[in-house]
């Protein structure tokens, strides 16, 4: 079985002295150790300190020069579109063409009425983002009339260097969010704060519409992976557990990392990751939770090696 991993570039340490320096030694050393790409979040709103994810992307570009770059994920409907369209292409063409451009809606109201958009407009506003992107992005201009936005024939350059433009995935963990991501994107990315079971039956009908030829060519099926690996299981699961209590909000948080992260030793992270892989992901997303040089260490040579193993034994 063929997967690939990707790892979460630190951002919940933002705010902390020396995260610039060991968020450059993270990114080098993940590029240096193979992984498929490094990934960002966005969360312009909250307590979680974070790093806006375009401009992170951007220093990360100029410290790398193979590993693909994505973003899980920018919420677009919150954004001008034809802003937003340039600053990615400039962080593609920056980058030598390893962006790919991670959307979603987000699950917070508040992040809409602090940027005066409706909530009720989320939908058609983050498909106006893919309209417009990818015009502009094709053909190095566009135009767009919803009576609200309006372009004629204005041109951006330059466009992207990935051609026809940068991969157009999507966050998402409802039925009618992955129809969306079938019919305008390439990809998705299964959200971390979703199940496996969850993620198991969205996965289900990604594998219906291939068979049925509904399916983009080359749409790939990624989750993204809470995780914190140890030498002592229970302790690991404690420091996770610990960590979604202070990042998503007391014992609520608490209960969700219970259900949706993954912890304990090397060989306990990797059967899970296996798991993870059968249930239909093809890209996995790791995101330690802390201690991510030492973690980043631990998947690369020992939990990711044994995962791929337990999975080389299933065929």
């Amino acid at each position: 079985m063929a997967v690939r991993f990707g790892i979460a570039v630190p951002q919940s340490t933002a705010g902390a002295d020396g995260f610039v320096a060991d968020g450059e030694r993270f990114v080098r050393a993940a590029e240096s150790a193979g992984l498929d790409s490094l990934w960002v979040q966005e969360q312009l709103l909250g307590s979680d300190p974070s790093v806006e994810p375009v401009v992170h992307l951007s220093h990360v570009a100029a410290l790398t020069s193979r590993i693909r770059l994505g973003t899980a994920a920018i919420i677009a409907p919150v954004r001008n579109p034809v802003v937003l369209a340039k600053q990615l292409a400039s962080v593609d063409r920056l980058s030598g063409g390893r962006l790919t451009v991670g959307l979603a809606l987000g699950d917070m109201p508040a992040l809409y009425t602090a940027s005066g958009v409706p909530h009720g407009e989320r939908v058609a506003r983050l498909e106006r983002f893919v309209s417009v992107a990818k015009d502009v992005w094709t053909s190095g201009e566009v135009t767009y009339d919803d009576g609200a936005l309006r372009l004629d024939r204005a041109p951006m350059a330059p466009v992207p260097v990935q051609r026809p433009h940068p991969p157009v995935w999507f966050g998402a963990h409802s039925a009618p969010a992955l129809d969306r991501a079938l019919r305008l994107g390439s990809g998705w990315i299964g959200a971390g704060g979703a199940t496996v079971e969850d993620f198991a039956r969205l996965a289900a009908r990604v594998a219906a519409a291939r068979a049925a030829r509904t399916a983009p060519s080359g749409f790939t099926v990624s989750k993204k992976m809470y995780l914190h690996v140890g030498s002592d299981r229970q302790a690991a699961r404690d420091a996770l557990l610990d960590w979604f209590r202070v990042h998503w909000g007391g014992e609520s948080g608490v209960s969700l990392g219970q259900r949706v992260g993954l912890a304990g030793t090397p060989q306990d992270v990797a059967r899970d990751l296996a798991t993870v892989a059968r249930a239909g992901a093809e890209l996995i997303i790791c995101n330690p939770v802390r201690d991510e040089l030492e973690q980043l260490e631990l998947l690369t040579q020992s939990v990711i090696p044994m995962a791929l193993e337990i999975l080389g034994d299933d065929a």
